[in-house]
């Protein structure tokens, strides 16, 4: 976070400095709508992320404890996602991002996709 008094002191820099970027509101939702998705199966419902950016995104999301991540010490690896509390109190943001932005898309003669993952569950 920057060190002028805007990025100290606005809430709305200090919220987007934990979920804002391209991946992390659609990977709160994402874990949100699947409770212990698996890193393979959203690698799967957002094609267009890398390894990099996704493990990253994780990665903050996590120490910015907005989710937990399970790792069941198996061998194939397991790894599942859920939120935290804080993670969860988060959802009705995200959720409020999703509709304006449904709604955007549906006025711009775009169709929302939602990805589906649970054949895999």
């Amino acid at each position: 976070m920057k060190n002028d008094p805007m990025s100290r002191h606005c809430p709305i820099v200090y919220a987007m400095d934990r979920i804002g970027g391209k991946w992390k509101m659609p990977l709160i939702w994402l874990i949100h709508q699947y409770p212990g998705v698996r890193y393979g199966q959203i690698r799967k419902a957002y094609a267009g992320i890398t390894n990099t950016v996704l493990t990253r995104a994780l990665q903050e999301l996590e120490q910015d404890g907005l989710i937990r991540r399970v790792d069941f010490e198996e061998v194939p690896p397991r790894v599942e996602y859920h939120l935290t509390g804080k993670g969860k109190a988060a959802v009705p943001a995200v959720l409020a991002i999703t509709d304006w932005g449904r709604e955007q898309m549906e006025a711009d003669g775009k169709r929302p996709l939602l990805a589906v993952i649970e054949e895999e569950k």
